[in-house]
């Protein structure tokens, strides 16, 4: 549930920049607005990062390929994109 919150929280972060841009926000869910940033190269490193582990499916038995935990990514992408406004 964590991962959920995490990418809802990201993706209202990543709305907002467009509204505050004059740009009309995409109606993607918050994982189609997550793998946007994944190929967006224009984007830091690290916020392209945070936004493959956040999309990232989990295994059958609910484990992750990466340690970071899905608050720590969802903050580097809202802190990002909240210093773009």
């Amino acid at each position: 549930m964590v991962r959920v919150c995490a990418r809802r929280a990201a993706g209202i972060a990543l709305r907002t920049w467009f509204a505050a841009h004059g740009r009309k926000p995409p109606l993607h869910d918050a994982i189609r607005l997550l793998r946007d940033v994944v190929s967006n190269e224009s984007l830091p490193a690290a916020v392209r990062e945070a936004a493959e582990r956040l999309t990232t499916r989990v295994t059958e038995h609910f484990t992750s390929p990466f340690s970071t935990h899905p608050l720590d990514d969802a903050t580097i992408i809202i802190n990002y994109f909240l210093e773009q406004l």
